[in-house]
């Protein structure tokens, strides 16, 4: 395997050549064309289309879709990796508040696509083959019908966004970024710095970058708690006018999983708290020499011997092999991320301080934003991330209405990555004690994955549904985020330090994406019940496992489990997931009495 010699930043070449490319303005003068000529021949006339005049407006859809969002992830991604950069952040500005300034003339269109009656788009879809391979995303769409609002309220609600959401998230975003830390004696640490000081070797480390992250972002807590009660209230208003009866129902709809279903995720996962969370956290706390663990040590590496770190090109090649043992045609494309500078690892103040992958358009490709400092932690987050963007690559040949995942999809090969990786590392290993590290931080990644997110969703519950009441206070954020971290975590961490109130504040998925955080244990609740699969030598695993990967959003999420004979619906279901989860716990336990 060829290894990249350095940290790699992006190269955006795919989409455009720079911040200064002509074709940035020629490509949103294109677009403002093509939708001011599609609105000319389309506008209140799609509903009364023929089957080949449909396919003919659908293409032209395609090609506005296209080129819109190859303009917003250019913007997004080059904001990203420098937030607190007003180049950067003025062109993303540009571009985001353009595209939605010109594509509100095309609110119409799939409300008018919604006007189709059933029995008439059925029969289009057996008279053109191309219509009927779109068949998916039009049952997306028409899942919509219900909840849809007039023409006029539509393009209203597509206009405001950019100036009411979207800015109180740049303003959250943007007030993070700008934080500095100052603790021991190091200044000027960025915020990814210190967050990955929480997990340090030296415990009077993890207690200052706790105490220090703690008392800078208190600093910006009567922002964040602003802008929190206003996207919350701004959300309980659309989802009041547009009919829904739960804050958490329009993510659901949108994720195209049915409420029941989560419901018995989350109430599965809540079960298995004390028998996952609070056992583990328990032995923890008794490795630690602690009879209850301070907040700021349950990130704590329980590390029995020395301190292990990877430099880059060595996280590489255990992510590659893990890969490659599994599938070589997945292995290529990872190569192709390490080769094409499709990752960008490097730590820089202002870089967004998380990891993701961004899926683009067809003809271009993903990208992967990761922050590496070569702990464990950081290999099993490349491995993640390029789960992510394995998955996207394959998908693309979908098409840019099909080849994007819901939520609870996307995670499948991302956590299965994970695994693959984890695997690979802990069988490779001959010393003992460094097995039950690389075990005790897996442990610790699937209790965050699973049982963390599901503590960030009922966060999410509470806050929604008090603040239909009455504006939170810093006190009433505090006291939810206290209750749900007590219960989730249990008694072996003192949930209740004050210095701990103010860390709900810095989870962007609260602004961004409401309620998107189960989507991270519905995925990993599945993929180890896939993963179980794997290892019980399941017929044709790996064929059946890319083609679900190639399967993009051209299948829901039941069809696509469906050849493993594996079936969500099933309340019992999630609970094979979380087994999983309570054997590593075992086995870990085990490990550790032997060794005394």
């Amino acid at each position: 395997m060829a290894q990249p010699t350095s940290l790699p930043e992006w190269n955006l070449s795919s989409l455009y050549q720079s911040m200064e490319d002509p074709q940035i303005e020629a490509d949103l003068n294109q677009t403002r064309t093509l939708i001011e000529t599609f609105t000319t021949a389309y506008r209140g006339k799609v509903s009364s289309l023929s089957s080949s005049s449909l396919l003919t407006c659908l293409e032209a859809y395609q090609d506005i879709v296209a080129l819109i969002r190859k303009l917003s992830c250019y913007g997004t991604l080059i904001y990203r990796q420098g937030m607190t950069d007003s180049q950067r952040s003025g062109l993303n500005q540009k571009i985001q508040e353009t595209i939605t300034d010109i594509s509100q003339e095309m609110v119409f269109f799939s409300l008018e696509i919604n006007q189709i009656e059933d029995d008439t788009l059925a029969g289009m879809f057996e008279q053109e083959a191309k219509l009927k391979a779109l068949k998916p995303w039009f049952d997306d769409l028409r899942s919509f019908r219900p909840y849809q609002l007039s023409e006029q309220q539509e393009r209203l609600l597509h206009l405001l966004n950019p100036f009411a959401n979207e800015n109180w998230e740049r303003l959250h975003n943007e007030s993070l970024a700008t934080l500095t830390f100052t603790y021991l004696d190091r200044t000027d640490v960025t915020i990814s710095e210190v967050m990955h000081d929480f997990s340090a070797p030296e415990r009077e480390t993890r207690q200052a970058a706790n105490q220090a992250f703690s008392r800078e972002i208190k600093k910006i807590l009567p922002v964040n708690c602003l802008a929190l009660n206003t996207i919350v209230k701004q959300k309980a208003v659309i989802d009041e006018m547009r009919g829904f009866n739960k804050p958490i129902q329009s993510r659901n709809l949108a994720n195209l999983v049915e409420d029941d279903v989560v419901d018995a995720l989350i109430n599965t996962v809540q079960k298995n708290y004390q028998n996952l969370s609070h056992r583990y956290y328990q032995l923890k706390a008794k490795i630690l020499g602690y009879q209850q663990m301070p907040y700021w040590e349950r990130s704590a590496p329980l590390k029995f011997g020395a301190e292990k770190t990877y430099s880059w090109e060595e996280a590489c090649q255990l992510v590659w092999t893990a890969y490659d043992s599994f599938s070589p045609e997945l292995s290529t494309i990872v190569q192709k991320f390490y080769d094409n500078k499709w990752i960008d690892a490097a730590l820089r103040p202002g870089k967004d301080n998380g990891a993701f992958s961004m899926q683009t358009v067809p003809g271009s490709n993903p990208f992967i934003l990761v922050n590496f400092k070569g702990s464990v932690r950081d290999v099993a987050t490349l491995a993640h991330e390029l789960g992510h963007g394995v998955h996207q690559y394959l998908s693309e040949s979908q098409g840019i209405l099909l080849m994007d995942t819901p939520l609870t999809v996307a995670e499948t090969a991302s956590v299965f990555g994970e695994m693959l990786t984890f695997k690979s590392m802990y069988q490779s290993s001959t010393d003992a004690n460094m097995k039950k590290s690389l075990l005790a931080s897996k442990i610790e990644d699937m209790l965050n994955t699973v049982i963390r997110q599901i503590a960030f969703c009922d966060f999410e519950k509470r806050v929604h549904d008090l603040r239909k009441k009455q504006e939170l206070a810093p006190t009433d954020f505090a006291e939810i985020w206290h209750h749900v971290q007590k219960d989730s975590l249990g008694d072996a961490v003192q949930t209740d330090d004050p210095e701990y109130s103010p860390y709900w504040s810095y989870v962007s998925h609260f602004y961004h994406t409401p309620f998107y955080v189960y989507a991270y244990s519905f995925g990993d609740c599945l993929v180890n019940a896939l993963y179980a699969c794997y290892e019980q030598g399941h017929p044709n695993f790996k064929e059946k496992y890319l083609d679900l990967l190639k399967a993009g959003g051209s299948k829901r999420y039941d069809e696509l489990l469906a050849p493993f004979n594996l079936n969500p619906k099933d309340p019992t279901f999630w609970q094979l997931g979380l087994d999983l989860v309570g054997k590593l716990i075992d086995q870990f336990e085990d490990l550790v009495q032997k060794d005394g």
